[in-house]
């Protein structure tokens, strides 16, 4: 299934979310995203993640190596699979975890019936040609966002 018999994937459970957490601290840190995460924040988020999204994880006996968020997107055409986070241990990367959380991914989806998976990832990142190397294409969407200075959060 991947790198060796080691390694699994599978759901993810309640005792994984800290090391989650961790990871995806790590994750954000360099660049190109360069995200300063307190520890609180990252937690914060993978909590909420592991309430409400689909959760793989990559594990190693009780080491978590890396996992992926998904969600569902409808659109006009269907309802889509959506990649909210795939994070892999920075010193377990190019091991073939990305890869096995995305296979597991992408039967997941197809098992559902979705008409196709999205994503978003930075064209800086190293896995922007990963991506590209599995089938995904760019597309015309950009992502947007609007930050509020500190004056119009408080009105």
């Amino acid at each position: 299934m991947g790198r060796d018999n080691r390694m699994k994937i599978r759901a993810v459970w309640h005792r994984d979310i800290k090391q989650m957490a961790g990871l995806f601290r790590t994750g954000y840190v360099k660049e190109p995203y360069a995200e300063k995460w307190s520890k609180k924040a990252a937690l914060a988020k993978i909590r909420d993640y592991y309430r409400r999204s689909v959760i793989f994880v990559a594990v190693e006996g009780p080491e978590v190596l890396g996992f992926v968020v998904l969600d569902e997107d409808k659109w006009p055409d269907g309802i889509y699979g959506w990649f909210e986070q795939l994070v892999v241990s920075p010193k377990h990367q190019r091991n073939g975890i990305g890869n096995c959380l995305m296979e597991r991914s992408l039967e997941y989806f197809k098992g559902r019936k979705f008409k196709g998976a999205v994503g978003v990832t930075h064209p800086d990142a190293g896995t922007w040609s990963w991506y590209g190397r599995l089938g995904f294409k760019s597309t015309e969407l950009r992502l947007i966002r609007k930050d509020f200075c500190m004056k119009e959060r408080e009105r």
